[in-house]
């Protein structure tokens, strides 16, 4: 596409561009639209394609100049746009005439991603919370291994059955005097019965053996649809009991879950959860930083940026929707729940502009090595060989995307690399928070923390959060 751009910047982050597309071009998609319709209109008198090319001119002129003048700004727009910084959709304000025997001028405003000059982004005073590794953790966790071990033994003692047996039981389900149901011998889990739901409550306690009989309502989700929600006469008596057995920690088991023995085990699970609870640390300290960094940077975003945010955070929220078996599209939200979204989506589209930032003043770049790097990390995640993600990728031209990903990345990096870190206990979930500070209107300053005007805000009961700005938060406190 041959043609020429000029760009006026008309606000801080609003642009004007001014395209100019070569005679020759336009007369070429003209004569095309002209002979696509020559070949397909009807009109009376004229055999199908012989409709001399003035009649057609005189009647569909003015439609064939707005199809080619849509097809040349389109393809003009969407060659230019791969170069610029674009963000939201463009409108066109200006248009010349759509001849062929000269140039098509046309104008167009956008909005550009602001290019803005990050302060004080270096030495960043940020709290990392760590939570410390207690031997609570690691035992749960080691439970939670040997559980993957556990075997299913039957009983051979004189011990009861409990809640998790499956026991092999004879079974008899009447209703006034008509027999049902009668099992000699059928397995009934005493968790998750699926056939006789409401039988197995009758099990609980009954050693090998033993035998009981009382009215019962079988569930309404029995596999067994005849008798699903009827109220029967249950006779059941224990043929055997089979338990999940978990083995001990030792040097065997251990050998068998991929470690050297029990003590290694031990260790290196340690080691695994204090490297978890680093790497959340790390995460909230990396957001801790862009919210300093946000708070402290204002400047113009584009509207069409914090729309991209918003749609990409709604279309989440219904992949996750679609991930528990619900149907995305009833998935609603309140006037408080899209507030809460857009306030998001506008600091993400700030903390997206931040991060460009600091990348070009530190000049951080994404290189060779390192998109190998990550295409090799995604394909471990799926299992995948490295060619097929990398396939995937050429395929459906996301490089660019994942570039800009990595870039963010090690950004983020190069932040939390460069702040001060204060390593903190993280606040235990279940003690209560201290009442946020009573306050009226004049209690608040710009000289405040964030911290302190979102308690103040809170303490008047208004809605807000900390991923809103601290303008944003003094906002709220002036209009209440």
């Amino acid at each position: 596409m041959q043609y020429e751009m000029k760009i006026e910047e008309v606000s801080n982050i609003g642009r004007k561009l001014h395209f100019t597309v070569a005679s020759g071009e336009v007369k070429v998609e003209l004569e095309r639209a002209y002979r696509d319709l020559m070949r397909n209109v009807r009109m009376p008198g004229f055999r199908p394609g012989k409709v001399p090319r003035k009649m057609i001119e005189a009647r569909y002129g003015a439609q064939v100049k707005n199809e080619v003048f849509g097809k040349l700004i389109e393809a003009t727009y969407r060659e230019a746009a791969r170069e610029l910084p674009v963000a939201g959709r463009p409108a066109v304000v200006d248009q010349g005439d759509v001849r062929g025997d000269i140039d098509l001028t046309f104008s167009i405003e956008v909005d550009f991603r602001p290019e803005i000059e990050v302060k004080d982004h270096k030495g960043v005073a940020v709290e990392m919370p760590v939570a410390k590794v207690s031997k609570a953790d690691i035992d749960r966790a080691i439970s939670q291994r040997l559980a993957g071990q556990a075997r299913i033994e039957e009983v051979t003692d004189s011990r009861a059955v409990q809640s998790g047996d499956l026991v092999v039981t004879q079974l008899t389900l009447s209703q006034g005097g008509t027999e049902l149901v009668n099992e000699p011998g059928t397995m009934i889990h005493t968790v998750a019965e699926r056939y006789y739901p409401g039988v197995e409550g009758l099990l609980i306690g009954l050693a090998a053996g033993e035998e009981k009989s009382e009215e019962i309502t079988i569930g309404q989700h029995a596999e067994n649809e005849s008798i699903a929600g009827q109220t029967v006469l249950a006779q059941v008596k224990v043929i055997t009991i089979q338990a999940h057995v978990v083995p001990e920690l030792n040097d065997e088991v251990a050998k068998e879950l991929n470690f050297e023995n029990a003590k290694d085990m031990t260790a290196k699970i340690k080691e695994q959860l204090a490297e978890f609870a680093e790497n959340t640390g790390k995460n909230q300290a990396r957001v801790n930083v862009l919210e300093t960094l946000v708070e402290v940077n204002t400047f113009d975003v584009p509207q069409g940026m914090i729309d991209e945010q918003l749609n990409a955070l709604v279309e989440e929220l219904r992949m996750r929707q679609a991930y528990m078996g619900r149907d995305p599209k009833d998935l609603k939200f309140t006037d408080t729940e899209m507030a809460d979204l857009r306030t998001r989506a506008e600091f993400a589209a700030r903390a997206s502009c931040v991060l460009d930032g600091v990348a070009r003043q530190e000049s951080i770049e994404v290189t060779d090595a390192d998109l190998e790097a990550k295409i090799q990390e995604m394909a471990d995640q799926r299992g995948q060989p490295i060619e097929a993600i990398r396939g995937y990728i050429e395929q459906e031209g996301a490089s660019s995307v994942l570039k800009a990903r990595i870039q963010e990345e090690k950004t983020l990096d190069w932040l939390l690399d460069n702040a001060k870190i204060t390593k903190v206990d993280p606040p235990a979930e279940d003690e209560p928070s201290a009442a946020p500070p009573k306050a009226s209107k004049g209690d608040w300053n710009k000289s405040m923390k964030k911290a302190e005007l979102l308690d103040v805000a809170k303490g008047m009961g208004l809605d807000v959060n900390t991923k809103m700005t601290k303008p944003q938060i003094i906002e709220a406190l002036e209009g209440a």
